[in-house]
């Protein structure tokens, strides 16, 4: 029964404590952190940061309901699926990091303890369990005052505070990330010029990509393949006649490296 109270009371702590302290303040910058993983693996945050990623990073609780509940709208697992490593956009990454002292790897799987389920299944995104100094330490740098407490962080390792949103919510926040930090030579980024008429887009670079290998790649704000095609002249063409209104994103790429980014809108 103690125990179970203390949970109780490390819960309201968390969420009322909230009204008197403020989270770190948009704009501000992120705090680096390496940590390890339930599985082992170690992850330094800049290190995501400086590969043009946006990251996202859930601070929770095993015993919390307010963030099983949030956790269980797969919005942030949805996320890493769609825009995170592997898929066609990869400029993203999310971290779950859970900082109830109380709490160990049982619970992250719901085998005993204070916790709302198995945590584990189905979430392809690391989950961190940092403990005594790291995890004071995280807390005090992230300002987490309540669960279930979602940031973003740009490659330019600016935060937003961005809440519990849906995919597409979170998704569009990488637009409004510097293009400059995504690892994109400004001179190269420059070089570009992009011309939009009601029918289509004209992509132009003053660099020669003959021998390049380069690609002209368009998505929608979900991440989805529209047009990918070879940009082996100076200048490309994208029909935009059948294309519904919204947000949209050019890419110029080379390899693994990005040559040109930009949002359109339609």
């Amino acid at each position: 029964m103690k125990k179970t109270l203390n949970y109780l009371f490390l819960s309201i702590g968390l969420m009322t404590s909230s009204i008197s302290y403020g989270q770190l303040q948009n704009g501000s910058t992120a705090p680096n952190f390496t940590l390890t993983d339930i599985n082992g693996t170690t992850h330094t945050l800049y290190d995501y940061l400086d590969d043009g990623k946006t990251v996202y990073i859930d601070f929770f609780a095993c015993h919390c309901p307010f963030c099983w509940n949030y956790h269980n709208t797969h919005a942030l697992s949805d996320l890493y699926d769609t825009y995170g490593p592997g898929t066609v956009s990869n400029d993203v990454f999310v971290f779950a990091i859970e900082l109830d002292p109380n709490n160990g790897t049982n619970e992250f799987y719901g085998i005993s303890g204070t916790t709302q389920g198995n945590w584990v299944a189905g979430t392809n995104y690391p989950q961190i369990n940092p403990e005594g100094a790291a995890r004071n330490a995280i807390i005090s740098d992230y300002a987490v005052n309540f669960y279930p407490l979602i940031y973003a962080i740009c490659p330019d390792r600016t935060i937003t505070e961005i809440g519990t949103k849906n995919v597409s919510q979170l998704y569009a926040h990488v637009s409004t990330c510097d293009n400059t930090s995504l690892g994109i030579n400004e001179e190269e980024q420059q070089s570009f010029q992009v011309n939009q008429s009601e029918s289509g887009i004209s992509i132009q670079s003053d660099m020669d990509l003959s021998h390049s290998n380069a690609s002209l790649m368009l998505t929608d704000i979900q991440g989805k393949q529209l047009v990918k095609k070879s940009f082996a002249a100076n200048s490309e063409q994208i029909d935009i006649k059948e294309l519904s209104k919204g947000i949209y994103f050019i890419q110029v790429t080379s390899g693994n490296q990005i040559l040109f980014s930009q949002k359109i809108q339609l």
